[in-house]
């Protein structure tokens, strides 16, 4: 099981490791505000927070995501 803080938000994941951490904020947590389009790093739109680094979500196995903070943009 991974464990992961999202927004403040203790969270857990126990799927598929190779999942990308894009997907599991869009799809999983249902996060609006991230989003995806190419999942190959060159449109940008997944950009997050990881441990206060800019990061492409959609580059990052969620494998990689245990006892990470991840930080998304507000909702408007």
């Amino acid at each position: 099981m991974i464990r992961l803080t999202v927004n403040g938000q203790a969270q857990t994941f126990d799927g598929e490791p190779s999942m990308p951490l894009a997907v599991y904020l869009r799809d999983v947590l249902n996060i609006p505000t991230v989003r995806y389009g190419c999942l190959m790093a060159s449109c940008k739109s997944c950009l997050v927070y990881v441990q206060s680094v800019r990061s492409l979500a959609c580059t990052i196995p969620m494998s990689d995501m245990q006892n990470k903070d991840v930080s998304t943009a507000p909702e408007w």
